[in-house]
């Protein structure tokens, strides 16, 4: 009775420290706010990007004379710098001219930006942003320009390749024309080079980001966007998309993924029972890529609420504020789910990784309203932060020692090759081949390859279910010998 008492507490022990020390995960997403970027109204559509350790914002468009108070937008050409740890930005640079709404992806050789526009016209002009840290200063190279000028559009890249996904050409939102360009950073001298564009409609204001295929290989990634239509009498009408495509630059080939999913909106707006059923729009929102299969993507714009009851555009004070709401969107499963809530909801931005973090700078709250802060989510914390603490140690050396207390019980208790090798005969045949099948299992097999399965399709899993039927094979025909 003794030792089945000392059974029955050994295996609730095993049972159920394990479990404590799986409760250290830290839960929840971990956002913090980052110095206010300077000026205190911020801006929409700034160029950002990471180099050098440096966090970079440029340029930019908002009203100092609010909208509602018949403002108009002025466009901006100061430059500003955040350094690891500091509490307040380098300022002082200015860009060669004034702009906003370019599309900006960080490299190592420095941050690529993309065309852009200001108060008379859009760009196709493309340069480099470089942060020089022992001049203290970010400097400009010029880089072939864009086949065609694009603002509100979107730029990744993948190694020395950067791709760029147009948006519009030309001031008026009426005609896009949806070109899909990529340039070699290490071969400049070839220019832009023409892609194939996906098969949905054309936009501007998509969603993008770079993240592993289900092959595993590094994939670009197009969700949402925009597009601006007119009726016969003139009025605008607003669409925003909900599709998704995948880009594998390996073959040149899109390939349909998910939409994004039905969500309510916690939002008291009038008239907002007519969506219930919709898919979530989240044009002109920033995405980031996390972990190996993960791409987050942070607020966005559904342009349903920018008409009234009569068609008409509604005052910008009449417009709701943008969702904080952040999403996440697995490209193995090739499933979006709703996974957290941002301190402010905010479009026409950037999100870029710096330091363990996923900052997002500036950006446009509602219509004509800008936020100076600066969102960072930490990395370390909402990404897989599972730590090894002082309990998992624990439970991993009163495992080990428990392991060699049972090597040590057992070999004492063995005085022949016979109970050696094989107990005396006094194990029965089912709990031998049960040892034996332990014995064949490795981390590979158990850990590694449910691993490489899930990421990418089942024929790994094969190999390691074989192993059953081998064992029934091994019990029947050879144990008994």
């Amino acid at each position: 009775m003794a030792t089945r008492s000392h059974c029955f507490v050994l295996l609730l022990f095993l049972l159920v420290v394990p479990l404590l020390a799986q409760g250290q995960e830290s839960g929840g997403w971990n956002f913090s706010l980052l110095p206010d970027v300077p000026g205190e109204i911020g801006l929409g559509g700034p160029l950002v990007g990471n180099h050098d350790g440096a966090l970079i914002v440029a340029g930019g468009a908002n009203f100092p004379t609010p909208l509602t108070e018949g403002g108009s937008k002025v466009w901006h050409d100061d430059v500003y710098v955040l350094l690891p740890g500091a509490e307040r930005w380098f300022t002082g640079q200015k860009l060669p001219q004034p702009l906003a709404y370019a599309s900006c992806t960080s490299t190592p050789r420095g941050v690529v930006v993309a065309g852009g526009s200001d108060a008379d016209q859009v760009y196709s002009t493309v340069f480099l942003m470089r942060w020089d840290a022992a001049a203290k200063k970010v400097f400009f190279d010029p880089l072939p320009d864009l086949p065609a000028a694009s603002a509100f559009g979107s730029a990744e890249a993948i190694g020395d390749i950067v791709y760029l996904f147009q948006g519009k050409h030309q001031k008026s939102d009426l005609e896009l024309k949806g070109g899909f360009w990529q340039l070699d950073l290490s071969d400049v001298e070839s220019g832009w080079q023409s892609l194939p564009s996906h098969s949905g409609p054309v936009r501007y204001k998509m969603v993008t980001a770079v993240q592993r295929g289900p092959g595993g290989e590094p994939c670009l990634f197009l969700f949402s966007g925009a597009r601006t239509t007119e009726t016969e009498q003139g009025d605008p009408r607003f669409l925003a998309y909900t599709d998704g495509y995948r880009y594998s630059p390996a073959t040149g080939e899109w390939v349909l993924v998910a939409s994004l999913p039905v969500l309510g909106d916690s939002r008291q707006i009038v008239g907002k029972e007519r969506f219930a059923d919709q898919r979530w729009p989240i044009s002109a929102a920033c995405a980031e890529a996390v972990g190996t299969r993960a791409i987050l993507t942070f607020s966005g714009s559904t342009d349903r609420h920018i008409l009234d009851d009569d068609g008409k555009v509604r005052p910008a004070d009449e417009r709701p504020a943008f969702l904080p709401r952040v999403l996440a969107y697995d490209t193995i499963s090739d499933q979006w789910s709703e996974v957290a809530s941002m301190p402010v909801g905010v479009v026409t931005t950037e999100a870029v990784k710096w330091h363990q973090q996923i900052v997002i700078p500036s950006g446009e709250t509602q219509p004509g309203i800008r936020t100076a802060q600066v969102q960072a989510l930490s990395l370390a914390t909402s990404v897989g932060g599972a730590h090894f603490g002082t309990l998992d140690y624990t439970v991993l050396a009163l495992y080990l020692a428990l392991m060699v207390a049972v090597g040590i019980y057992f070999a004492r208790r063995s005085s022949t090759t016979d109970d050696f090798f094989l107990a005396g005969r006094k194990i029965p045949w089912w709990a031998a081949g049960l040892s034996v099948f332990g014995t064949q299992l490795s981390a590979i097999t158990f850990m590694a390859i449910p691993a490489t399965s899930y990421g990418s399709d089942w024929r790994r899993f094969v190999g390691s279910v074989m192993l059953l039927p081998v064992m029934l094979l091994v019990i029947y025909c050879f144990l008994p010998l």
